[in-house]
């Protein structure tokens, strides 16, 4: 299947920011990108990385105002109808979709909402989850195996989690900031455990097995870290976007190493995307382009041998 590629970014500063990459789509997304690597809609960059050129790649993007599903010579605006009275969105801070689940997108202001069949969203039809927040809600993040459970960052300072999103307005948020020291710029979840989140903050990296109960600090110290990315396959081994590259762990979290060869030394990575089915990790700089990593599967686990008779 064609991959689904969505971007997001403050255009007029040059950060360009790869969010998710899927290997399913719907036929209401699919924009043959032909010759070129880049995009250009309403004075927006799109960079698509080299080798996706000739495939069939579905972009959904926020310009100005509006959500557009880019298509041929057309748009759609999906801009959700709960955001027209909203001083706050006259740009979305956040936007997500459930990388197990991708029809399944979050967009917030200081009201979160939902659709679970994005393809055919209208203004009207998207759900609102909870109450509205005091602040803007800069980050979300749907659980992967768990459409209740989502998590959301307010104004890069606080953190709320519901565990019971699918009751739409009913839904309570609860506060899991703790202790944090704020600066937080994204939030990822274990892909089949929902009570394990990890931050990507200015301070460091935090991680959370029990819902936010307690947060543990990782990552290399005295680092700005921007995003953070989960393997699916494997999800001991986590990446994370940094001022200084790209580092990973393989062990969820306790030590980490750089992996930013390829890209050059100074650069700002700003946002991952991992893609599973093609074990490509794109990583994403601040008005320095995306770049590929193509890692390899990870081992399979051999038999255990029988004894003999």
């Amino acid at each position: 299947s064609p991959a689904v590629v969505m971007a997001r970014g403050t255009f007029g500063q040059g950060l360009t920011q790869a969010l998710t990459l899927s290997n399913q789509t719907s036929s209401e997304f699919v924009f043959a990108l032909e010759a070129q690597d880049v995009i250009v809609k309403d004075g927006a960059r799109i960079f698509v990385a080299a080798g996706e050129t000739e495939r069939s790649i579905a972009v959904t993007a926020v310009f100005s105002q509006k959500l557009v599903v880019v298509k041929p010579h057309t748009s759609v605006n999906v801009r959700p109808s709960q955001f027209d009275d909203d001083a706050s969105c006259n740009f979305f801070p956040t936007f997500s979709m459930n990388p197990s689940s991708p029809t399944h997108i979050i967009a917030a202001c200081q009201q979160v909402v939902r659709t679970l069949d994005g393809p055919t969203v209208t203004p009207e039809s998207w759900t609102t989850i909870g109450q509205p927040f005091a602040d803007p809600v800069t980050a979300t993040y749907e659980a992967p195996n768990n459409s209740n459970v989502i998590y959301a960052v307010a104004a890069h300072g606080e953190v709320w989690m519901t565990t019971n999103a699918n009751a739409g307005t009913a839904a309570v948020w609860r506060n899991v900031t703790r202790d944090l020291p704020g600066g937080i710029w994204t939030i990822a979840v274990h892909p089949t455990d929902p009570q394990t989140a990890y931050l990507a903050c200015d301070s460091g990296m935090y991680k959370t097995t029990d819902m936010g109960t307690t947060w543990m600090q990782q990552g290399v110290q005295n680092l700005i870290y921007r995003d953070v990315a989960i393997d699916p396959l494997n999800p001991q081994h986590i990446f994370a976007a940094s001022n200084a590259g790209v580092f990973a762990s393989t062990d969820g979290g306790l030590s980490w190493g750089n992996m930013s060869d390829g890209i050059p030394a100074g650069l700002v990575v700003t946002a991952l995307s991992f893609n599973a089915s093609s074990r490509q990790l794109a990583a994403s700089t601040f008005g320095r382009g995306v770049y590929m990593l193509h890692l390899d599967p990870p081992p399979r686990p051999r038999p255990t041998p029988r004894p003999r008779p």
